[in-house]
């Protein structure tokens, strides 16, 4: 195991750029994901389709979340692509709640602070002399 010493103020930086790191992580997260929902086949009707851009166009899961919601509303006649947008938009809330969860507790759990005190037996210091001669 080993330590970094930083001071309070390098700390609080070190914390809020772990903060950013992950963020991006997650917006990398959710291009993947919409990357990855390219690969459907599209066997299904052009509504579909109409989903499937709906969703490539947000910008964050948030705002797919929302279309997607919409969209499972608009089309709740018909079950599966009611079934399609609400899977869809389940996928865009999980990543949305874990990377607002992630980046509010994942830089808690670095442990930025004081040193502890080290273990007087571990410590090496030579022993004084007696006498007062200097060389």
């Amino acid at each position: 195991m080993w330590a970094i010493s930083f001071s309070n103020n390098d700390g609080s930086l070190l914390t809020g750029a772990i903060s950013i790191v992950i963020t991006i992580i997650s917006m990398c997260i959710w291009d993947l994901v919409c990357y990855w929902v390219m690969f459907f086949r599209f066997r299904h009707p052009l509504r579909r389709v109409v989903g499937l851009v709906m969703m490539w166009n947000a910008n964050d899961p948030g705002a797919a979340l929302k279309h997607m919601l919409a969209y499972s509303v608009y089309y709740s006649r018909i079950p599966s692509d009611f079934f399609f947008g609400i899977t869809i938009a389940t996928v865009a809330l999980v990543i949305y709640l874990g990377s607002m969860l992630v980046g509010v507790f994942a830089p808690q759990l670095i442990q930025v602070g004081n040193v502890a005190p080290a273990r007087p037996s571990g410590i090496f210091y030579p022993a004084a002399s007696s006498n007062n001669n200097t060389a």
